[in-house]
């Protein structure tokens, strides 16, 4: 007789965010180094996530996308150098995405954060 497969274990955040009217429910969440934060998008439409480098300057070419009612979850670069990091985003609807300006305006700090050093990248 077969047996089933184990049960895995979701990963356990050790931070919540919540979208709601195209804002998260905090402008600024800490989680350790290699921690793991949960996103949580309540509107009626999908939304993106721009995320932005630690200078706040620069920004992939990507962006991740959450459908309504859905879920993300992002971890901490496990790269030492990332270790102490903060990690700027945008939250954005699809239509507005175009010309959204410079800059995240709201931050997820990992580890204690702290000062940008020009010789890492993250």
């Amino acid at each position: 007789m077969a047996q089933p497969s184990p049960q895995k274990e979701a990963v356990k955040p050790d931070g919540i965010l919540i979208i709601k009217n195209k804002q998260p429910d905090s402008k600024q969440l800490r989680i350790p180094s290699q921690g793991v934060v949960s996103i949580t998008n309540r509107d009626d439409d999908e939304c993106l996530i721009q995320l932005w480098d630690s200078t706040n300057v620069n920004h992939p070419a990507l962006c991740l996308v959450i459908p309504a009612g859905g879920n993300i979850t992002l971890m901490g670069d496990p790269d030492a150098k990332c270790h102490n990091a903060d990690c700027y985003y945008n939250v954005l609807l699809p239509r507005d995405a175009l010309g959204a300006g410079t800059g995240g305006g709201n931050k997820i700090i990992i580890g204690s954060g702290g000062p940008v050093d020009s010789t890492k990248s993250h």
